[in-house]
């Protein structure tokens, strides 16, 4: 499939959901406040509800009330006579809610302390944390300074709840006391909580002038807001004749990013009160493409929200030569997600059938990568031409996410077709196996290198690719291991590797802890294999120490048959390990044919490694045999 373009396109999952939350009066919790708290300094309450750390009381109502809904059962509540811990025993959420009312309208202070004692016994967070509010409204009511005192006992998040709740009310009775003891109070607190503490307070005051409120976040330390508060009272002026602002923005020439949010808040608005088809007149009026892409994906958030993918699929598509195609890719890739039988249909159905065809591959390979298993389940549904091309897509991810489950579902491979892959991907077959097997086996020995192992021991899928397969397990072996897949490799038939299975551990091992190789190396069964482990041994103890002294003395310890065979091999050894030690102890191995095998290896190894300058490979080269040189130019 093409790459398509997608500059200027957000992640639908990170767009501002800003002005969403306001129009549609939702209510946030009190962990993500504390970063949009400024949205609604000087919002009035004609254009929306301030965004709050604390329910105010009619969704407080809601939240009393939204366990079994709406109900007429409040004479219930009104005859409800009892401690706070009975109201459980009422049917339904607003019958709680009217009952904890009846219980808080007459109490004094102290009673109020005693429910709230009683409180901490409710077990379910949402309603306890729902009453300990109203509690503390009703406590800050009577005497707020010492209803702040009570709020230390509580956690950071909950605690910022009820203060804000505790200010906003008695800022809305006292003002200006509530101000002069925030000047102190609010000064210590956490420079993230502070924001919140100032809205409570000036949520009450929407008459106070943008100099007014400067004046107090002066006075409480936050002076570092007050650019905020300015952009803040600007943008509620364009929210208020959401098309006359947006007619305002357009004569100040849009040319900059940081106006994408607010074009996105004032289409937001129209939407609600104009309607979409408004909404797409003036999208036509904003010159820019990429901003027109980035406001109509915003705005077709809200419509998946309102009216279902299909709806904003739909739209989309009529709106393609305003945006960039991209919008119509990422509505459709989200929509997969939920259901794929429906975006598939509503994809056949695109007029223009070169964009359908790269949607519905963008959407098949995006379902694949979040999907895998379910596609691997139900390949049939899948349009054919595709099928072998998802399925590669859903292995490659499944081998990622979990590599036993994708083990089952190899055999597939064999079936594909060469056809069947796009232009974007290799047309060998041998490669996109190979992708599935490495991915499969260095995501698998990352997590289980036991159970890889043993997987790569035994799986006839991994025969044509079994010895280079081995490097995405071989980084995992390691002193705790070793033991354990030695004895996974002596269940099974010498081979593979050039020095067997448990001899290719053996040498993994050395370069890690050579005295554990010691004690594994007597079990590898072939003796050249044997051999090749010892000098891997010789060359991990030679790096190791800096000298050949250690290395070369270990010959001592094999069986005298050995030793001349193990110093051959342990020269080649050196070569590999560390090169330019190796060509600085060169003279120390026992015979011309040992230094000549390691300078041969030296100068080979050489040629992507570079160890080593031009005139030491020129010195090596006199070293070498006429067989040794006619290879090298080979």
């Amino acid at each position: 499939m093409k790459e398509r373009d997608k500059s200027g396109s957000v992640s639908r999952k990170s767009r501002s959901t800003l002005l969403r939350g306001t129009l549609l009066v939702i209510v946030p919790a009190v962990a993500i406040v504390a970063a949009l708290v400024l949205s609604f300094l000087l919002m009035n309450n004609d254009i929306s509800r301030p965004f709050s750390d604390t329910p105010d009381r009619n969704a407080t109502d809601v939240a009393l009330r939204s366990h079994l809904g709406k109900d007429n059962h409040s004479s219930e509540a009104l005859q409800h006579q009892g401690d706070l811990g009975s109201l459980l025993s009422l049917r339904t959420n607003f019958a709680r809610s009217v009952a904890l009312d009846n219980l808080l309208k007459q109490a004094t202070f102290e009673e109020a302390l005693g429910l709230l004692a009683e409180s901490k016994e409710i077990t379910e967070t949402n309603f306890r944390e729902s009453v300990q509010l109203e509690i503390f409204r009703k406590l800050a009511s009577l005497d707020p300074k010492r209803a702040v005192k009570h709020t230390e006992l509580f956690l950071r998040a909950h605690r910022l709840g009820l203060l804000a709740a505790i200010f906003r009310e008695w800022s809305f009775s006292d003002f200006e006391a509530a101000v002069v003891f925030g000047e102190d109070y609010i000064r210590d607190f956490d420079y993230r909580d502070k924001p919140t503490l100032l809205s409570a307070i000036l949520e009450t005051r929407h008459d106070l002038s943008v100099d007014a409120k400067e004046k107090i976040a002066t006075r409480l330390g936050l002076e570092y807001l007050l650019d905020q508060l300015v952009e803040y009272d600007r943008k509620r002026a364009l929210l208020e004749d959401p098309i006359k602002g947006w007619h305002q923005l357009m004569n100040n020439t849009y040319s900059n990013l940081s106006q994408d949010d607010i074009l996105t808040d004032i289409a937001l608005a129209v939407i609600e009160k104009e309607g979409f088809d408004e909404f797409v007149q003036l999208l036509a009026l904003l010159p820019d493409r990429r901003a027109r892409t980035e406001v109509l994906n915003n705005a077709l958030d809200v419509t998946i929200e309102t009216d279902g993918f299909q709806s904003a699929f739909d739209r989309a598509l009529q709106l393609v030569d305003l945006s960039n195609r991209s919008v119509v890719f990422d509505i459709a890739e989200d929509w997969a997600n939920s259901d794929i039988h429906a975006t598939l249909e509503a994809v056949e159905k695109i007029e223009d059938k070169e964009l359908g065809q790269h949607v519905i591959e963008s959407v098949v390979t995006n379902w694949a990568k979040s999907n895998p298993k379910r596609l691997l389940d139900n390949p049939d549904f899948l349009p054919e031409q595709l099928r072998d091309s998802a399925e590669y897509n859903a292995l490659f991810w499944l081998a990622v996410r979990d590599p036993p489950a994708a083990t089952k579902y190899l055999d597939r491979m064999s079936n594909w077709e060469t056809a069947a892959f796009s232009e974007s991907e290799s047309a060998d077959l041998s490669i996109l196996r190979g992708n599935v097997l490495n991915n499969l086996a260095g995501n698998w020995s990352s997590r289980d290198v036991v159970g890889a192992y043993r997987w790569w021991l035994t799986s006839p899928d991994v025969v044509e690719i079994r010895e280079s397969l081995f490097f995405q397990i071989r980084d995992r072996v390691n002193a705790a291991n070793a033991e354990t897949l030695v004895n996974l490799a002596l269940e099974h038939p010498f081979k593979e590797l050039g020095i067997g299975n448990e001899g290719a551990i053996v040498v993994q091992v050395a370069s890690i802890d050579p005295s554990i190789a010691k004690e594994l190396v007597v079990r590898v069964r072939a003796r050249p294999a044997r051999i090749r482990a010892h000098a891997a041994i010789g060359a991990a103890m030679f790096k190791q120490e800096g000298n050949p002294k250690i290395s070369l003395e270990y010959a001592e310890e094999l069986p005298q048959g050995d030793r001349e065979e193990y110093l051959l091999e342990l020269g080649k050894a050196w070569a590999m390990a560390s090169p330019r030690l190796a060509y600085e102890y060169l003279d120390k191995l026992p015979s011309d044919e040992s230094r000549s095998e390691a300078a041969f290896v030296l100068i080979w190894h050489n040629s992507w490694n570079r160890a080593l300058t031009e005139q030491q490979i020129s010195q090596l080269r006199s070293l070498l045999t006429e067989e040794q040189l006619e290879k090298l130019k080979n």
